[in-house]
């Protein structure tokens, strides 16, 4: 246990004491308090807009020679507080140009006749707003005709009224849950990637300078492989929770309540304690499973730059396993996610997503932790032999049928 202790908290002052250690971490929480800060900025700059467009005065002509919409320019009124509504002329238009082209925001209302109806013609400067001036003279139009012909002030509002309207969630996914499952999906695919070659970057380069000698002669193969794994494990988790610290309270900060997406709420209903739980557990003995293959790939080249060749095999692995989980959460069947979610290279991608998404049946992550629990059992005792055999030879990189020549 001292052995393991000694290499762990030598590999966690080393890796804490690097510079992209250090820069990653503040480039992560400067990207987390910026994604944390635009949906305030975003809100700020459309309240100034409004009011920028509300305190802005622009002319407006309304051009109704013939009376066709009575009531017309009040409508224009209402509508458009920060336009002076103006009785026009259309033998003035080149004029009205003139002084569009000097502020961009004249408008020019005609109502003619054609058809036997009113027909509006809307000539408007580039910055104009002509929100909604169609459909407020069109229904001042449709409530004088009614009136003309009997029909009640209470039928009349009655029709001008619109219909009331909710959106509402359909089955168990939301907004939030959906991108929460991408970003945990994501964040599995690069702590492997990045937190594994960082293992296996370590073997290697301890091999190639031949610190590794040394170490094991102080200390067993199998403590040390133990010592380096829960060393970067421990980084790489505090790290995440950090970052994942810092957005809950940048969160409560700087979103503002009631923020929606493209009209949908931000909705934390699907993250129950059980499911955390669950994607915790998914995501350790993933990292580990993962982890150890890595280890394997340092302790069996000599030299840091056959690395890159060691791991390509463990890296497609990671590449499948991602790909495969990511399309299959999306766009695959119940007995293929089912399928997938038991794999145990599957399950630490797919799991989560569906957690977060998808009502699971229990005995869904019930087996595939114990499955994943199992394969992690298995890779571990054969890593730790293989380590053992492999991690004081140098040379030519060892290939696989290279171990079976070795004692383990």
């Amino acid at each position: 246990m001292n052995e393991i202790k000694t290499v762990f908290g030598f590999t966690v002052r080393s890796a804490v004491r690097k510079k992209p250690f250090k820069i990653s971490t503040i480039v992560l929480l400067v990207l987390i308090l910026i994604l944390c800060a635009l949906p305030s900025l975003l809100s700020s700059d459309t309240d100034a807009s409004e009011e920028t467009v509300a305190e802005k005065t622009y002319n407006c002509y309304y051009i109704d020679a013939s009376g066709l919409i009575p009531g017309g320019r009040e409508v224009l009124e209402a509508l458009l507080p920060g336009a002076e509504i103006v009785d026009g002329d259309i033998e003035k238009l080149d004029a009205y140009g003139a002084e569009c082209d000097g502020n961009g925001s004249t408008l020019v209302v005609e109502v003619v006749e054609r058809d036997g109806a009113p027909f509006i013609n809307l000539y408007q400067g580039a910055l104009a707003n002509t929100t909604g001036v169609v459909d407020a003279l069109n229904e001042r139009y449709v409530a004088s005709l009614l009136a003309e012909n009997g029909v009640s002030d209470d039928v009349i509002a009655l029709t001008a009224a619109k219909l009331g309207s909710a959106a509402l969630p359909l089955g168990t996914m939301r907004f939030t849950g959906y991108v929460a499952g991408i970003v945990v999906l994501m964040l599995m695919f690069f702590a492997i990637y990045f937190y594994g070659y960082s293992v296996a970057s370590s073997v290697a380069s301890e091999k190639s300078s031949r610190v590794m000698e040394t170490l094991v002669v102080s200390a067993k193969p199998r403590n040390i492989l133990a010592g380096k794994l829960f060393g970067t494990a421990f980084v790489g988790f505090v790290q995440l929770a950090v970052c994942a610290v810092f957005a809950v309270a940048c969160y409560q900060l700087l979103v503002p309540e009631g923020f929606t997406v493209a009209g949908m709420p931000l909705s934390f209903e699907t993250f129950t304690p059980l499911n955390a739980l669950l994607i915790l557990l998914l995501f350790v003995l993933g990292f580990f499973l993962y982890a150890l293959l890595y280890s394997i790939t340092g302790a069996m080249v000599s030299r840091t730059e056959d690395l890159g060749a060691a791991m390509a095999p463990v890296t497609i692995i990671n590449f499948v396993a991602f790909y495969s989980a990511y399309f299959i959460a999306l766009i695959g069947g119940g007995g293929l996610k089912d399928t997938f979610s038991l794999i145990p290279f599957t399950a630490p991608f797919i799991l989560p997503f569906r957690l977060l998404n998808e009502t699971v049946p229990w005995h869904i992550p019930v087996l595939a932790l114990l499955l994943l629990a199992g394969t992690f059992a298995a890779i571990a005792y054969a890593t730790m032999k293989i380590y053992a055999a492999s991690v004081l030879y140098y040379g030519q990189r060892l290939r696989l049928r290279d171990l079976v020549k070795i004692k383990l």
